[in-house]
Parts: structure tokens; sequence; C-alpha cells
């Protein structure tokens, strides 16, 4: 059955953000589970019609994603945009969706498709007003939050479990949207004793230690870093590449370092699929259950001996057969697809 258009709010639909490429996927599904006549998007710099979700063949106005302009007033612009033009379309909004800003859950009509709800959780020190505001307040908003949108909204997406002391644990919530990325590839490249590193230059990301120890090991073999330019002698700073350039650093590497705030990150994902080890601090909780043979834990207390063993790592390290772990992700994902069908089928 083709049912009415579709009008998409959506921030960000590069294929080289976390944020587009974590759209691009919940897009992909959806378009295998319900059909419409004509699909509208509406963005900051973009507004354009399809006749199917395969975002892909459009090529959007490239601006930075980073500015305040962005990251605050689009979204809020987003929810009017849709408020506005509720009952003449289905309405989606897609991203950017952080749990935080309960202001956009408020303005949205109650039958709008929500993207995946991003968040994190930030324990450390707080030094600046930035820090201050994620540490103290966001839990706040995070609870308003939670009133607001299980009182107004059917079902709910999260892409991580971060989140789960401030939400819902029953049939109305999906947590970990983000798994339905996972995808074994098949490398035919030899691995070499490389190490890939996603450096995003906010604190909330990586300790101190992790990044102390990149500095170190860059000493005694090749370490590659891709996103933010790391500032280090001896270390190759690639900048914002592409994606399909990432897989290929990714395909010579042995080992990653993945982010201390989410296990689940599309960068991990990315290096899963392609048989990299995940090095992960051990002094950080971790989210994710069942985590298999290619997540190691390090204590980055000590970077000496932090550093010895990763170097060990790389010479004896050698892809395992994860064949169960891949059958439980294969179940998550078949979940993920019927929780998204019920949710589309309201």
């Amino acid at each position: 059955m083709i049912n009415k258009d579709l009008l998409i709010w959506a921030s960000d639909l590069s294929a080289n953000t976390g944020e587009g490429i974590l759209a691009r996927n919940f897009l992909d599904q959806v378009q295998k589970i319900k059909k419409y006549k004509n699909i509208k998007i509406k963005t900051l710099e973009n507004n354009f019609t399809l006749h199917h979700l395969d975002v892909n063949k459009v090529k959007f106005k490239q601006k930075n994603k980073k500015t305040t302009y962005h990251k605050y007033f689009g979204p809020i612009y987003g929810a009017f945009y849709l408020f506005f033009n509720r009952g003449k379309n289905e309405l989606m909004y897609l991203n950017y969706l952080p749990y935080w800003n309960f202001l956009v859950f408020l303005i949205l009509p109650k039958k709008t498709i929500l993207g995946p709800i991003t968040g994190g959780i930030y324990k450390q020190s707080a030094n600046n007003l930035n820090l201050i505001i994620r540490k103290y307040l966001f839990p706040l908003f995070y609870k308003i939050s939670k009133i607001i949108i299980y009182n107004k909204f059917k079902k709910v997406i999260f892409s991580t479990n971060i989140l789960s002391n401030f939400i819902k644990k029953d049939k109305t919530t999906l947590v970990n949207f983000v798994e339905i990325i996972f995808q074994k590839k098949k490398i035919k490249i030899k691995k070499k004793n490389n190490i890939i590193f996603y450096n995003k230059n906010n604190i909330t990301k990586y300790s101190d230690n992790i990044k102390e120890t990149i500095i170190h090991l860059s000493k005694f073999c090749k370490i590659c870093i891709v996103g933010d330019k790391f500032d280090a002698e001896k270390i190759n700073n690639l900048g914002w590449i592409p994606r399909e350039k990432v897989y290929n650093i990714i395909d010579r590497s042995k080992i990653a370092f993945n982010s201390s705030e989410n296990f689940l990150s599309i960068f991990s994902i990315d290096c899963i699929n392609r048989g990299v080890f995940i090095i992960y601090d051990k002094n950080i909780k971790s989210f994710v259950k069942n985590k298999n043979c290619t997540y190691i834990a390090v204590n980055f207390n000590n970077i000496q001996i932090a550093s010895v063993k990763i170097l060990r790592l790389l010479k004896t390290l050698k892809i395992k057969d994860n064949s169960n772990w891949w059958k439980k992700i294969n179940k998550r994902k078949n979940k993920i697809k019927y929780f998204l069908k019920e949710y589309l089928s309201r």
C-alpha cells in the first residue's frame, strides 16, 4: 500500500559524519518497510523531493555542521517547520535529536516519526561552563524529555543504551539501533601492525591518558589519525577523509582505540566489521553487553605499562572465530527491524 507524502526534517545527511550515517541507515530501514508517494526532505541548506528514500543519489550542499547555528538553531527551526506542516504529510524528524533537547520533543506534533535519539553521560571533572552544563544540567533535561516523550509518543528509538538510566525499559523503547550497521566483511588485504585512531576534539571522547599513550606509541609503531588534527610528531594525520578512504585505512590496521563514552560508535562498528581489534579503557564503565573477543581492555592509568601491552598485542593478535557473537548480532538486528515495523504501522 502506498501512503501519503512523507515530510522529513534532517539536520545532517552527510555520508561521512556519525549523524549523517545513522540517518541514512534509519532511512534505509524505513524504505524497506513502508512506501510513500513522495518523500520531501528539508534541511537548512536543501529542499527537494524524492520518489524513494535512496539519499545516496542526492547531492547535498556541504556546510559546516559544527557551528552553533546548525547545532542549536537548526533543530528548533526543524521542529517548528514540521509543526506548521502537520496534517498535510506524514512527518519524520530525523536528526540532530539529542535527549537533552526537550524543546524539540515539546514542539513536535505527537504523530511525528522520531529518528534515533542520541546522548551521553559525563561523569568526569567539570572545570568550565560547557562541562558543568553536561554534568549537572543534562541529567535534569533528560528527565524532562522522558516525561514529554513517554506521554506524547507511543514508541521511541535510541541510538545506543548509554542513557538507559533515564529511559523506560519496556516494549515502547528500543535501544542500540546503531547495531543495524554491524555487517561482517571479508577482508583480503593482509593486516599490518598499524593503529588507527578517530580523533575528535571533545573532552568527553577520550581521556588524557589515552592520548598520552598514543603519543608514546607513535615512537614505536605507525599510527593513523582520522578526524580532527592530533598535535604530535610521528603521527599520520589524515584529516576528515571520505568514509570509503577510512575503510582502506581500517583494512590495513590491527588495532583501533574506542571512544571513552560510547562502545557503539559508528567508527568502532566499522572497525569490528572489518576485523580490527578494539582497545578500550578498563576504567570506563561498559554499556555494551556480550562484547566479542575483538574488544580488549587496557588500564591506561599507567601509560608505560599500557603501551607495552598494546605493542605486544600488535605482534600477537590474530582474527578469531566470532561466529556465535555474529549470530547474536543478527538476532538483535532482526529485533530492531521488527520494532521499526511495529513503529511505522501506527
